[in-house]
């Protein structure tokens, strides 16, 4: 089960870096990968909130939720918290067909969120620019497809508004070996790759 879990985090991770890494920007990224008979939604990095508008919630605590009926991602392990609205701009996003909010004590680490269809940010109370923010929502006794996400299809790409550049995404990983061959396959293209500018660098000689 920990080395399911340990392969489930490096897709995750990989597949976070290929994406983003080349933007340049801070960013959180949001993942949600099955995790033996439960599905967990993962986030972590940082953002500039410089320049949004801010108010207090109360968010009630030990709580996450994936809902695509009305764009709400979130994993509120506080029952306090900062939100910013309006502070989203353009979104990239294909929303799951089903809906899930989780409950008792399934959230830990720093409390997270956006929803979307509002334009509102969520973070932890007393939030820094800048500041790692790292956290985890468990949804026990489901499954992606349950609710209704499709790795490589379900999933978003929010940019702030305050020009910054930051942004929020959510990505689905699949099954720990569908993730590992997607990782082998990529490998295997790449090596191919060099293989052949090599192949092209020795003929030009």
């Amino acid at each position: 089960m920990k080395t399911t879990r340990k392969i489930t985090i490096l897709a995750a991770t990989l597949i976070a870096f290929g994406s983003f890494a080349a933007r340049g920007h801070a960013a959180i990224v949001m993942i949600v990968a099955p995790s033996g008979d439960d599905v967990v939604l993962s986030f972590s990095g940082s953002l500039n909130i410089s320049g949004l508008t801010k108010v207090d919630i109360l968010t009630g605590g030990n709580v996450g939720a994936i809902n695509g009926s009305n764009n709400v991602y979130y994993s509120f392990s506080s029952s306090v918290a900062d939100a910013y609205v309006d502070s989203i701009g353009s979104v990239i996003l294909q929303s799951p067909t089903s809906d899930t909010t989780g409950v008792d004590d399934i959230a830990t680490g720093d409390t997270f969120g956006v929803f979307l269809d509002g334009d509102d940010l969520f973070v932890p109370d007393g939030y820094i620019s800048g500041s790692q923010i790292s956290g985890s929502s468990i949804f026990p006794d489901t499954s992606l497809a349950e609710l209704g996400i499709t790795p490589g299809v379900t999933g978003f790409v929010a940019t702030l508004n305050n020009g910054s550049g930051d942004t929020v995404s959510f990505s689905a990983i699949p099954e720990p070996s569908s993730a590992l061959l997607f990782g082998f396959g990529s490998l295997a293209v790449l090596c191919r790759r060099n293989r052949l500018l090599g192949f092209k660098s020795e003929v030009h000689r």
